[in-house]
């Protein structure tokens, strides 16, 4: 029997790269056996399956005029022309999740006729989880708070003994494959031969090779200041985010030019990380057979000297670097 293989997330845990390889390597995996359908496709990823699931576009995606019918239609043809095994990705599933809608989805569009379902989804330890996803929502999303403004609203994403069993609930125990996320400090780079290792072996060597610089950088902490300040302004979400590009190149470009200083301190990060050991308990007995869920982290707990914001002449340097990039 065949599988379908529905990429969930956790959104920070490389999905990006998974999709941009899968995207750019459809016809290498459909030889080898797995179809990663170009129907719904945006960009990268299945997102607009996730975003109309959850009943509409949030303010930060430009919406397609395509409804969800016709993106299960064509799915739908595109799939029962390929006996093998399927693959859809989007971490947006899980940060809008219906899991009880999209396996009624995926079964009344024929994904399931023939074919297993087994539901994939990296775990990363929670303080960095919610530090990288503050980073997308200020680069991207248009957010303007703090970190701490940001916790109240986004905690949800790291109670992972809460959204596991939703899809659990939805999907059944046994499709569940949880992972680890694995850390490129700590682990290397493994998540690619991790990830096609489940979903494609024949190819999870050469996915860990291909893999080449992050397509989703975080910014350092002064040209996230900046952001911030361009979030202020009142704009579209869409014209707030144009230069956010730009701002990853010159994170990756000028290192050590502009301040990394944290969003938080380490007693903070400690603090944050205490609130889910019962729940990470928990999902370590249910998927990992015991044992602490993450490692707990080496760090001082307070930092070397406040961040006192972004200096003149790096905020002058950056905004030249937008004006004239575009």
């Amino acid at each position: 029997m065949s599988t379908t293989y529905i990429h969930i997330g956790v959104p920070k845990t490389g999905s990006t790269a998974i999709q941009h390889f899968a995207t750019e390597n459809r016809q290498l995996l459909r030889e080898k056996g797995l179809l990663y359908p170009s129907a719904a496709l945006r960009g990268f990823g299945h997102h607009d399956v996730a975003f109309l699931l959850n009943g509409g576009y949030p303010d930060w995606a430009k919406p397609q005029d395509r409804p969800l019918g016709d993106l299960a239609g064509a799915l739908r043809s595109e799939c029962l022309e390929f006996d093998g095994d399927v693959l859809l990705s989007s971490e947006n599933f899980y940060l809008f999740p219906q899991p009880e809608r999209l396996f009624e989805f995926v079964r009344d569009t024929g994904l399931l006729e023939g074919r297993a379902v087994k539901v994939i989804v990296y775990l990363r330890r929670q303080d960095d989880l919610l530090v990288s996803w503050y980073n997308q929502l200020v680069k991207a999303q248009g957010f303007s708070g703090t970190f701490a403004d940001a916790l109240h609203a986004q905690m949800w994403l790291g109670d992972y003994r809460s959204q596991l069993a939703r899809w659990s609930n939805a999907f059944g125990r046994e499709t569940m494959l949880v992972r680890r996320y694995p850390s490129q400090d700590v682990d290397g780079p493994g998540l690619m031969s991790d990830f096609w290792g489940l979903a494609c072996p024949a190819i999870a060597a050469d996915a860990q090779q291909a893999m080449g610089q992050s397509t989703n950088v975080s910014l350092n902490r002064d040209l996230l200041e900046i952001q911030r300040i361009i979030n202020r302004l009142p704009l579209e979400i869409v014209e707030k985010r144009r230069f956010h590009h730009e701002l990853m190149k010159l994170t990756t470009q000028m290192d050590g030019f502009f301040s990394d200083a944290p969003v938080a301190s380490g007693a903070e990060l400690d603090d944050l990380l205490a609130g889910f050991e019962d729940g990470n308990g928990e999902v370590a007995r249910i998927y990992f057979d015991g044992g602490p869920l993450f490692e707990k982290p080496p760090r001082a707990r307070e930092p070397e000297r406040p961040y006192g914001g972004v200096e003149a002449d790096k905020a002058v340097a950056a905004l030249a670097w937008m004006l004239l990039s575009k």
